[in-house]
């Protein structure tokens, strides 16, 4: 109780009975109705309430060194690029200083208005840069981006010890955008390569002498006036990653916690549990990505799941990983039930608390709600197997915990779930307008009749995925050393290279080029990019900009064309993958033998017979099967090679231009 109330009532604390039984929630109610008391009695014009000046710079301090390191993460990945232009980069990194400057300065509602256009032209910005800004800052509420998330403000305060109370909020939000604002200016370290902290480490090194090296160890001893590892704030999950020592993931846990020796202290780490499920999550897809299990796509799927079960645990207000039981996997199952089918297709959806995802999905239709039973089953897998992997690696965790009890049982046969193409598709699809002569290479244009085909995975792509059975994203990120010709055969070679991995270890394989591929102008459309210095055999599909998949541009291009043509497209499920299922049947109708197709396909074999004791199908012998597959395209007659224009003139993808400002305001936090 306040202390004058205490005294003029005689009662000090209020003690009230929660009838809940599990003691894990008991511990989070009591601890939401302590702060909420908190905030009811405290007196703002006590020491602790308000937040202080120093307090507000570390939350400052704690944004921008964040956002330094996300920007050079971001800022690695542009420079890998073959169109990368660090002056675009230094002027979108210049242009999101300024909304931030303006946030913090004015508010949500900040918008370029005459008095911030002439602070901008004064320190160098362009009429254009100004409209820039204005416009990223509708972008930044359209997203929104802004106000900032609630649950990361908390965070912020938590971390400094302040008081969550409105006003302190508003003033973490202010400085949290301050932090962004400042980490965005040092442009200097990301596109000039000068990194300040570079000349004081040297200078440490000169200063230090190199510590002395034992013949009986080999190494340096070590230092015992150096203090132990500190965890830098906002670090949590990568110190529970590296450090060797005990996770606590609830100080008031002791019973979970093996005490290190003495003589060997080892940091220490606080986090909740679902701070801790996510930490081991990632160590997990990280384990799995090291051994070549997983491929990107599985990563980033698991990792999405193990978010969503944290996210469960965090509202249900389980303290530590060992309160985890297997209600908790029957209640994210539930949860499923009532999601939107589209979840996960909006950037947002990270964001939203599984109570949100659920009153948007009550809010569709019945047929728009609930997740399909394949995609709960993968769900339940990834969680089955970060469960057997931690029990593995000795975490502390409840021995009945079994996910893949709650898988739904699999519906229908593999052959159902994508509809092949008929003969009549196949036709309307080879007549799109692209392929015999359209208006323009512009999305809205290659439809519509015209003079001019042009050479591009929206041409190449498609006839390989007919004619070749490959995966579409073994296709659309093929590298042009991936393409040559053995014993007078063209092939492809499926293989990892520099712009992705493949699924697994059996989808590497060599697949022969079918002749009306070669006839149609491969190997000169190959040459033609070749000598243009790129590495990539289709540059259309690369922005530069983003690490989405290449294939997710090829289906943006082709999809509506693909509507107009087979208008039940949705219903019947036809998509780029259906011209592989396609292949596969084809080759089935054909009676080529298992093993054959399993080898074009990129398959494993389904006994320990067909997958150790056969060798791969050699080129010549794979061809003659090919050659069985009905011919599609023999109406299409061959045009001399032409590229996109602004392929042809090695600049930026034309849609891509304000893609690096853009994607600065959409990862200003993880």
């Amino acid at each position: 109780m306040p202390a004058t109330l205490a005294k003029r009532l005689a009662i000090s604390h209020i003690a009230i009975s929660l009838r809940i039984r599990e003691q894990p929630k008991a511990r989070a109610l009591a601890d939401h109705l302590n702060a909420f008391a908190a905030m009811l009695f405290d007196d703002p014009t006590q020491d602790g309430f308000l937040i202080s000046k120093q307090q507000a710079t570390a939350i400052v301090r704690q944004a921008a060194d964040r956002h330094l390191q996300r920007l050079d993460r971001i800022s690695a990945m542009e420079r890998s690029s073959p169109d990368f232009d660090a002056d675009d980069s230094r002027r979108s990194d210049v242009i999101m200083s300024w909304c931030y400057q303006l946030l913090a300065g004015r508010g949500e509602s900040a918008k370029v208005d005459e008095s911030a256009r002439r602070q901008m032209i004064a320190a160098g910005l362009t009429e254009a840069d100004c409209v820039e800004v204005d416009h990223m800052l509708n972008c930044l509420r359209a997203q929104r981006l802004i106000p900032h998330y609630p649950a990361r403000i908390r965070a912020a305060l938590d971390a400094v010890g302040a008081c969550p109370h409105g006003g302190n909020a508003r003033i973490a939000q202010t400085a949290i955008f301050r932090g962004y604002a400042a980490a965005l200016r040092q442009t200097d370290r990301r596109w000039d390569g000068i990194y300040i902290e570079d000349d004081h480490l040297v200078q440490e090194l000169l200063r230090s002498p190199a510590p002395p090296v034992t013949a009986e160890h080999g190494g340096a001893k070590a230092n015992p006036d150096r203090p132990p590892a500190v965890q830098r704030e906002g670090t949590a999950e990568r110190t529970a990653q590296d450090a060797s020592g005990p996770i606590i993931i609830d100080p008031g846990a002791a019973d979970s916690v093996q005490q290190p020796a003495k003589s060997a202290p080892k940091p220490v780490v606080s986090l909740s549990a679902d701070r801790a499920l996510s930490a081991l999550g990632r160590r997990f897809a990280d384990e799995k990505a090291d051994d070549r299990a997983w491929d990107q796509k599985s990563q980033k799927q698991a990792l999405q799941t193990y978010g969503l079960f944290a996210k469960l645990l965090s509202e249900k207000g389980i303290a530590t990983l060992r309160d985890v039981k297997q209600r908790h996997f029957s209640d994210l199952k539930a949860a499923f039930k009532n999601f939107a089918k589209s979840y996960g297709k909006s950037p947002a959806d990270e964001e939203r608390s599984i109570a949100e995802l659920e009153t948007i999905g009550k809010q569709k239709p019945a047929d728009k709600r609930g997740l399909e039973a394949a995609t709960v089953r993968r769900h339940l897998t990834f969680l089955q197997e970060l469960v057997d992997w931690a029990r593995a690696n000795g975490e502390a965790i409840d021995k009945d915990l079994a996910p893949r009890l709650l898988k739904p049982p699999k519906g229908g046969r593999g052959r159902t779930k994508r509809a092949t193409f008929s003969t009549d598709d196949l036709a309307l699809i080879f007549n799109f307008a692209f392929f015999i002569g359209c208006k323009g290479w512009k999305k809205q244009d290659a439809f519509l009749p015209g003079d001019v085909v042009y050479h591009r995975a929206l041409y190449f792509a498609l006839f390989m995925l007919h004619y070749m059975g490959a995966r579409r994203e073994e296709i659309c990120g093929l590298d042009l050393d991936d393409v040559g010709v053995i014993n007078g055969i063209g092939y492809v070679h499926i293989r990892d290279n520099a712009h992705r991995d493949i699924k697994n270890d059996q989808s590497e394989r060599f697949i022969p080029l079918h002749p009306e591929i070669i006839r149609l102008g491969i190997f000169d459309y190959v040459e033609a990019i070749r000598a243009l210095g790129y590495n990539r055999v289709f540059p259309d599909l690369h922005s530069g900009t983003t690490d989405s998949p290449s294939g997710d541009k090829l289906y943006d291009e082709l999809i509506g064309g693909l509507l107009i043509a087979i208008p039940e497209e949705g219903q019947r499920k036809k998509v780029i993958h259906s011209l592989r299922k396609t292949f596969g049947a084809a080759l089935k109708k054909q009676d080529v033998d298992i093993e054959t197709r399993a080898d074009l396909l990129g398959h494993g074999g389904k006994t320990a017979t067909d997958e150790i004791y056969v060798d791969a199908a050699d080129l010549e012998m794979k061809l003659a099967e090919m050659l069985k597959l009905p011919i599609a395209t023999a109406h299409l007659r061959t045009f001399p090679i032409k590229l996109i224009p602004w392929v042809a003139e090695k600049n930026k993808m034309p849609y891509s231009g304000r893609k690096p400002a853009a994607r600065r305001a959409s990862t200003t936090e993880p």
